[in-house]
This record gives structure tokens, C-alpha cells and sequence, in this order.
């Protein structure tokens, strides 16, 4: 059980700009069903949702950033506890010390076996799902962890505090050495059902927002509609949708539908 940063650190790096890229391609993703398999937009939007759905359901994905303070025993105590869930199970540690990896290597091959689900847990450690990556600094590391998005991210550093700020990706943060996750799992009350598989890039924890459903109103005057006008058609014409610009140049310019005057229709109008 080990890597680098040229291996998992690199490649989950490189994934760092997929919280905006998700959100892109499912949009796509749904107007390509709505398109490919003569759905309306509505069908395919539960498809897409139904996706969503599923960020909970993927394998577990747990990490911990480590530096030189932590207790090396605890750390390969907590690597097995997350990988005890099943043999996809992804188990990382995050740590600039050397000496700290060799300790919990050290420590895991003394635990694993004695654990209840040992062949399990090993089987899980044993994938490229699971490592512990050696990185270069602290702030590198964080930089891992950020990317990796695990369900449950454990900080056992010397100024955990200066630490948690810094992670935008986790679904739930463990602080501290006495805040192992099943702490999370069965007593604090925190939110146990978490974006698996490394959806932590872009998800949060299943909660009563998750639920609600939002209506946005949305109000132009005149002017505001008017400055506009004519970028809108142009969406609408590239996406080959004339009567959603006609309906808003309705509003300014005496015959939409004449294409060959538009254009100066829309000059006199002041749209141009």
C-alpha cells in the first residue's frame, strides 16, 4: 500500500476543475438523451436525476491528511476501518513524512490480520483505490486531499485549524486524532449519508435542502430587456430556436419574422 504524487496525486489533480465540468456535461448529457432517444427534456431531466441520485451509492471513498505529530497506530487503525467496508472501498493517507508511512505500513501489517474482516480489508488496501501517498509538504497534500474528494476526511496535523479552512472537497471533516469517523458514523449527529466515489468535487451531504425546490422569479424593465434583446435572439438562432428570439424582439422591433430587415429593424430600435 503506497503511491506518489506522479501516480494517484497526479491523476486526481488533474480532476480538480470537475465540479464545474459535471454540471456542463450533465446538462449536455440531458438535452443528448432528449435528442437521441426522442425524449422531452422533462424525461430526460429525471434520467439525469436519477444519476445524481447515485453520487450516495458509489464506493467509498476515505481519506486522511497526516503530518509528523500523528500516532502512526492510529492512522493505520482508521486506513482499516474505512476499508473494512468492502473490497472497492478507497482508503488514503496523505502525509509529507516519511517516517510516518513507514510506521503505518509497519502498523497495518501487524492489524490487518487481526481484524474480524481481514481478507476484506486487505483486499481493499491491496487496490490502486487505496495508498499512502508521500507528498512533498503539507500544502501538497491538502492540494491531494482537495482533489481525491473523499466521503470522510480525517486531520490529525499539528494546527488541524490552519488545515480544515483549506479543504473545499470532503464530505464530512474528522478534526483532530479523537475524531475518528465512526465518531460520524454512530454518535456526533453529523450527516452520515455522503457524496461517495469522489463526488465530494461537486456534492454535499443528503440534507432537508436536497428536498427543496426553489422557484426563482425573475423581473426586467424595459431598458434592462432591451440591452439584451438582441444577444438573446442570437442564442436562440444558434440553437436554431427563432421563436424564442422573435418573442423577445416582439418587444422592440415591428416585424421579427422578416429576416431580411432584422437587422436593421433591430439598428433602429436601438438593440445594436
Amino acid at each position: 500500500m503506497k503511491g506518489q504524487p506522479q501516480g494517484l496525486i497526479a491523476a486526481a489533480l488533474a480532476n480538480m476543475g470537475e465540479r464545474f465540468g459535471f454540471y456542463i456535461m450533465m446538462a449536455i448529457l440531458t438535452l443528448f438523451i432528449s435528442a437521441k432517444f426522442g425524449l422531452d427534456e422533462a424525461t430526460a431531466g429525471y434520467i439525469y436525476s436519477g444519476f445524481y441520485a447515485s453520487i450516495y451509492l458509489l464506493a467509498l471513498v476515505g481519506g486522511i491528511i497526516a503530518d509528523k505529530t500523528a500516532d502512526p497506530s492510529l492512522l493505520a487503525a482508521d486506513l482499516i476501518g474505512q476499508a473494512e467496508h468492502d473490497e472497492l472501498a478507497g482508503s488514503v493517507l496523505f502525509t509529507d513524512s516519511t517516517e510516518i508511512a513507514e510506521k503505518v505500513q509497519e502498523s497495518l501489517n501487524y492489524r490487518v490480520p487481526r481484524t474480524e474482516h481481514a481478507e476484506r480489508v486487505h483486499t481493499s488496501l491491496s487496490g490502486s483505490q487505496s495508498a499512502i501517498v508521500l507528498t512533498d509538504s503539507l500544502d501538497q497534500s491538502i492540494d491531494a486531499a482537495n482533489a481525491y474528494a473523499a466521503e470522510h476526511l480525517e486531520i490529525q496535523t499539528a494546527d488541524a485549524d490552519a488545515v480544515v479552512p483549506r479543504i473545499k472537497n470532503a464530505g464530512a471533516i474528522f478534526r483532530g486524532p479523537y475524531s475518528p469517523v465512526p465518531l460520524g458514523d454512530y454518535m456526533s449527529g453529523s450527516n452520515h449519508v455522503l457524496p461517495t466515489g469522489g463526488t465530494a468535487r461537486f456534492a454535499a451531504g443528503l440534507g432537508v435542502h436536497t428536498f427543496m425546490k426553489p422557484v426563482e422569479v425573475i423581473e426586467y424593465d424595459e431598458e434592462g430587456l432591451k440591452a439584451l434583446a438582441a444577444r438573446i435572439n442570437a442564442f436562440a438562432v444558434s440553437e436554431d430556436l427563432p421563436a424564442h428570439g422573435e418573442c423577445v424582439l416582439s418587444r422592440f422591433v415591428k416585424d421579427p419574422y422578416d429576416k431580411a430587415t432584422l437587422r436593421e429593424q433591430e439598428k433602429e430600435a436601438g438593440l445594436r
